[in-house]
């Protein structure tokens, strides 16, 4: 009984050691060189987004408009089906019908 209670208490301060330094370092520690490589590249990239939306321009009637029209839904959605579309043009292979080689 006594060396199943030394057992426990060793394994419970080796695996307490390990989760210590494992959460000390963030989760970096057991990371390899490629993964660390990722995180990295994830936050920088998520410090280049802009932070907040510009504020619509209140001086300019031409510019309002501009600024509503191209935070719209339709806008974006226009702008996602367009690049959907030209993708799906540029990876159709095109036949030209008599054109001789």
């Amino acid at each position: 009984a006594y060396i199943f209670l030394g057992i426990l208490v060793v394994l419970t301060l080796f695996v307490g050691v390990i989760l210590g330094n494992f959460q000390k370092n963030n989760g970096t520690a057991l990371l390899t060189v490629d993964q660390r490589r990722w995180r990295d590249l994830k936050k920088r990239v998520e410090i280049l987004q802009p932070l907040s939306i510009p504020p619509r321009p209140e001086n300019s009637a031409f510019r309002s408009w501009i600024y509503d029209q191209l935070q719209s839904k339709t806008y974006k959605w226009t702008s996602i089906v367009l690049v959907l579309l030209q993708s799906a043009m540029l990876a159709i292979p095109w036949v030209t019908v008599g054109v001789k080689s």
